[in-house]
């Protein structure tokens, strides 16, 4: 019995969730992955790996032969300009449906191709798309979807394929929606947009099973389908939902213009241009996610397949969460350093944060040491010693506990200084710094909260640390 099973893009993060429910359903599975691809998604997944790249059709050859099912994921979805989506997008399509036909057409049952509903375009009025309605796409990603689909339409009277278009994926490991985590995690909720937006999005476990469902549908050949949640969706819910499955659903609901997504967008492309990492935002993306409408209607799929999407976006999210705090949790906990070098780390980085400050102290004049050398007893001794300790002990508190106890230990430091207890060593405060503040006691209390500060950032920067550690094993895995 040929259970052969190719998934292109099986490391992205829709791939992350359809390869392990093709191994649960008995599936030989082959994945297709490039040479500089992340594959930590796979590890310890009972798959075979080919490594090759959809721009080259000679690395398909060797997956693809004997297939039973190939589900084509392999995709750009955030990149700065058009020729990207054009080379692997259009260019990578038109190979996976050549290789098939060449090499899996004798076995093959069906070619799954993922398209968006970017392909179809933002609807004008309310009304969900159905799949016969014309396809009108507004970016570079929906215009290469369309003409991918336009092509593989060519191919329907060569090899049985089925064309699925999601709205919204969201789920664990994706990294658009989960860039409000932290914020939502606040108590603040961040609207897109002056005016309502209205979208259907879908959870990618639920996605994947539409995958298969359609592959293993003889009612599906040579069809489309739109797969989605038909829950309507705001742009303000969204962010409510999100806060609900934090289990922080009050939260200061602001509104974010559509003109400062436009306009920072630019700004977040320098990051692919610098590292070629996948960025936060494009100008592509920025004119999709500004759109009123985004609505399609998946009853076709129910019909045709039976199928459904089983979770609404709350229920969704909190499964979508669970990777995020446990991220959050290991950037905390940092196992895989030992305390012993940890806390060098943590001195170092503290001792470099403290000579910025007083460098830009001593540029600005802020206050004056005697005896002079105090400066470097307050940078290794404060700054490195107590700070560096203090970061590393507080680092798996919150945020706000870790500003308070450096907020008090720094204002402790400052009372010190005020009463004099340590004689013949201190240092004296540029008439009204800062803010103009002339009252001692009133400067004490306020220079307090820069110390709380410092610690927030330290830990901050030795997660950050961490998380690139983190990553760059992920790569060389």
């Amino acid at each position: 019995m040929n259970n052969k099973v190719v998934v292109t893009g099986a490391n992205g993060f829709i791939g992350s969730h359809l390869v392990p429910l093709l191994i649960q359903k008995g599936y030989d599975v082959h994945c297709l992955v490039r040479y500089t691809s992340n594959i930590s998604s796979l590890k310890g997944l009972n798959v075979s790996l080919h490594t090759g790249d959809t721009r080259e059709i000679e690395t398909l050859k060797e997956p693809f032969k004997g297939a039973k099912f190939i589900f084509h994921l392999a995709a750009k979805l955030l990149v700065p300009t058009r020729h990207d989506f054009d080379e692997t997008n259009v260019r990578g399509t038109k190979n996976v449906l050549e290789a098939a036909t060449l090499h899996a057409k004798d076995t093959l049952e069906r070619l799954v191709f993922v398209s968006s509903l970017a392909a179809a375009g933002p609807n004008q009025t309310e009304v969900p798309y159905i799949e016969t309605d014309p396809l009108h796409p507004i970016s570079w990603y929906g215009k290469s979807k369309k003409m991918c689909e336009e092509m593989v339409h060519t191919y329907f009277d060569k090899i049985p394929i089925t064309i699925v278009r999601p709205a919204i994926v969201y789920g664990e490991r994706e990294q658009d929606l989960s860039q409000t985590f932290p914020i939502v995690e606040y108590r603040i909720q961040p609207k897109l947009g002056l005016t309502t937006k209205y979208s259907n999005a879908i959870y990618a476990g639920d996605l994947v099973e539409g995958f298969v469902a359609a592959a293993e549908s003889k009612n599906a050949v040579n069809q489309t389908y739109f797969l989605n949640n038909a829950e309507l969706l705001t742009s303000k819910s969204i962010v409510k939902k999100i806060g609900i499955a934090m289990n922080k659903s009050a939260g200061l609901s602001i509104a974010v213009p559509d003109f400062f997504v436009k306009m920072s967008a630019p700004f977040a492309e320098l990051e692919y241009y610098f590292n070629s990492r996948r960025p936060k935002m494009t100008k592509d993306k920025a004119l999709e996610v500004t759109q009123k409408y985004w609505l399609a209607n998946p009853s076709k799929a129910e019909r045709d397949f039976g199928w459904v999407a089983r979770h609404n976006m709350v229920e969704g999210l909190r499964k979508t969460v669970v990777p995020y705090f446990a991220q959050k949790k290991a950037l905390r906990d940092m196992s895989l350093e030992s305390s012993g070098v940890l806390w060098i780390k943590y001195f170092v980085t503290a001792l470099l944060l403290g000579c910025v400050v007083e460098a830009i102290a001593h540029i600005g004049a802020f206050y004056e040491f005697t005896p002079w050398w105090l400066i470097f007893v307050i940078i290794v001794g404060a700054f490195g010693l107590l700070f560096g300790s203090l970061a590393k002990a507080l680092r798996k508190q919150s945020s706000m506990v870790q500003f308070i106890v450096g907020a008090l230990c720094a204002g402790t430091i400052e009372l010190i200084n005020k009463l004099g207890i340590i004689h013949d060593y201190y240092w004296v405060f540029a008439p009204n710094w800062p803010l103009g503040i002339s009252n001692a006691w009133v400067r004490t209390a306020v220079l307090g909260l820069p110390g709380g500060l410092f610690i927030v950032i330290l830990n901050f920067l030795m997660a950050l640390s961490y998380k690139t550690r983190l990553d760059v094993e992920g790569d060389r895995k």
